[in-house]
């Protein structure tokens, strides 16, 4: 079960739901007038002529038809925009879009309404209350596709541009560190007191951890009267020689030691739940292709990095770590890969650019001074120093190597021996 609401959470598994409900409700509304026609005494509802219901039903079929179709081809194209122009991990938080989903969830479902209301309308089941009903609802699902349409045209103007992608990036960037920062140890509580009371459970599968069960490997814990730690952290590459868990216990008889490996999710893409360093690493992506030289767009890799500062100085809510798990412990994350998967890789597509490494000593800078903890100001610090002798290394003008030292030296208050 468990996996299978993972598998629901995924935007790309769940196109088909919005536009499955509301066919759905489209049949319910669409059946009602007739059985509310049959419910209501004769002549209760004022008439209205079956010319203008059928109108109006030839209108709404006709259009929403067509306006489905080229609601269908603009997401595809805005797929293929923010695959091209960003970075192809980036379509998935498009397909997530509230609006696009409703807005075609709602055009078919009023193309399907009035396919139904047309055919109940010819069979002539319907009297004088239920024509009025049939009005009513017209009326009201025009309304509503006013305001839909409305909406579609304003999420037209940004769909698959590259400060919108940008924006959905930072947001989904934002909600797994903010998770992180608040909950650093995934409300696990207990400690390994005995490492020769361990037994090392290794991983059945190779790919990315995406998910960790957490309460079901509380569960099992609980039943077969152990702890367990967890040496891996969402994100990681997982294969069959690196240890993933240390189960500790008395004695080791009785256990159904692979129980433990379904609790772990592993697949060949990265998702951005419970992976806090993966959101970065999409937006140095981004970086790296506008720093391509067949775009050369530099203006944009400024723009990621002083996104990407922004992300990493955020400091947590000053409360203490939830802890839900006492038998669970999890290996501490190492928050240098913030900096290794995030500005690293554009200090190295960089790297000839003197104005891309001044504003990566800026960032980096930023981070040092003022990042929430101590390892992360380190990986900083000895980021800066990596990108300083690339600089110098790479760059053949001798004031632009004199420019960039000058600017590490103000920046970090002291000059690095070469």
């Amino acid at each position: 079960m468990y996996r299978f609401l993972l598998w629901l959470k995924q935007p790309s598994n769940t196109l088909w739901v919005k536009p499955t409900l509301g066919a759905l409700l489209a049949l319910i509304i669409a059946f009602s007038s007739y059985w509310i026609d049959r419910w209501l005494p004769a002549q209760t509802l004022p008439k209205i002529s079956i010319d203008i219901v059928d109108d109006l039903l030839n209108i709404i079929a006709s259009s929403m038809l067509a306006v489905s179709t080229f609601s269908l081809s603009i997401m595809i194209a805005a797929f293929s925009s923010v695959a091209s122009n960003a970075t192809p991990r980036a379509t998935e938080l498009i397909i997530a879009d509230g609006t696009t989903r409703t807005a075609i969830s709602s055009f078919l479902s009023a193309f399907i309404y009035a396919v139904i209301a047309k055919i109940l309308l010819g069979l002539g089941i319907f009297g004088t209350n239920g024509l009025f009903i049939l009005f009513g609802c017209i009326v009201i699902l025009l309304l509503y596709l006013v305001v839909v349409l409305i909406r579609w045209v304003q999420t037209l103007s940004g769909l698959g541009r590259l400060k919108n992608t940008l924006d959905r990036i930072q947001q989904k960037a934002t909600e797994s560190l903010r998770y992180y920062r608040n909950n650093p140890n995934l409300g696990t509580a207990a400690k390994i007191t005995d490492l020769k009371q361990v037994r090392s459970i290794y991983s059945q599968k190779i790919g990315y951890l995406i998910n960790i069960n957490l309460s079901g490997l509380q569960h099992w814990a609980e039943d077969n009267d152990c702890s367990l730690h967890i040496m891996v952290r969402v994100g990681n590459w997982l294969m069959p020689n690196k240890a993933m868990v240390l189960v500790q216990r008395d004695h080791f008889q009785d256990i159904d030691f692979d129980e433990i490996n379904r609790f772990f999710i592993v697949d060949s893409q990265r998702k951005f739940e419970q992976d806090p360093s993966f959101g970065l690493s999409v937006l140095s992506e981004v970086a790296q292709r506008a720093l391509s030289p067949a775009i050369n767009d530099s203006g944009t890799a400024l723009t990621v990095l002083a996104t990407l500062a922004q992300l990493l100085i955020e400091r947590p809510i000053e409360k203490e770590d939830d802890r839900y798990f006492d038998r669970l412990s999890i290996v501490p994350l190492d928050e240098g890969i913030f900096i290794e998967e995030s500005i690293a890789p554009i200090a190295r597509d960089g790297a000839t650019n003197i104005n891309i490494g001044i504003a990566i000593l800026k960032t980096l800078a930023t981070i040092y001074h003022q990042a929430p903890t101590v390892e992360l100001s380190l990986a900083a610090q000895k980021e800066a120093e990596n990108t300083l002798q690339r600089s110098i290394e790479i760059l053949s003008f001798e004031n632009d190597k004199r420019l960039i030292s000058d600017v590490y030296q103000q920046l970090f208050g002291y000059k690095l021996s070469q």
